[in-house]
């Protein structure tokens, strides 16, 4: 299957779980996350990654949380899931990704 229903609780619990490493780690506040990219816009390929913007609260810079959520690959329905940091702190939003569907 290369599609996600992204409302699916069990779309939604997964990628929570995934997060609890960047809430558990580093104390940091999820406030928004986002679906961005080509699945969003429906320009995938099938091996296209899914791309999840998380808009969080946390002193922990973006390149630090980017690596630690992409360390382990997340995959879901055989599609990897990338992560994208964005920090409040550092200024940044979702708006700043540009076209995005707001999960929660």
């Amino acid at each position: 299957m290369d599609t996600i229903t992204y409302e699916c609780p069990v779309f939604l619990d997964k990628i929570l779980r995934h997060l609890s490493l960047l809430e558990d780690e580093y104390k940091a506040l999820i406030t928004r996350l986002a679906v961005i990219g080509s699945r969003l816009i429906d320009e995938y390929k099938k091996d296209s990654d899914l791309d999840i913007v998380i808009e969080y609260l946390g002193l922990e810079k973006e390149d630090v949380v980017f690596n630690l959520l992409n360390m382990e690959p997340l995959i879901i329905e055989g599609i990897v899931i990338d992560f994208f940091p964005c920090s409040i702190e550092e200024g940044h939003c979702i708006e700043d990704c540009g076209t995005f569907q707001q999960l929660i």
